[in-house]
């Protein structure tokens, strides 16, 4: 059976930096990189948990920053927005008859 390889994730040069010297730049190019491999939606994910870790880090880690990484940090705009009265129209209609 053949091994899968992995290709290291680029545009994470960042990760390595303290937090207080990241900047929004740093941030959108991974985003920009990640948009070459998975959707939107996803990179708006990891972006949200990004955040949450920033945040943790910095209000509960009291990690001392002079701004947040992600502020100014253009986040990819999608619509993932989905229809679903239908469906609850049909189970109504089933339960009924």
């Amino acid at each position: 059976m053949a091994s899968i390889r992995r290709e290291p994730r680029r545009g994470l040069e960042w990760f390595h930096k303290p937090l207080a010297d990241v900047v929004p730049t740093d941030i959108e190019e991974c985003i920009e990189h990640r948009l070459e491999h998975v959707s939107r939606a996803t990179v708006d994910r990891e972006v949200d948990l990004l955040a949450a870790v920033i945040d943790l880090a910095i209000r509960t880690w009291r990690v001392r920053v002079p701004q947040s990484p992600l502020d100014g940090v253009r986040r990819p705009k999608y619509f993932n927005e989905r229809d679903r009265r239908i469906i609850i129209l049909r189970l109504y209609i089933t339960k009924i008859i």
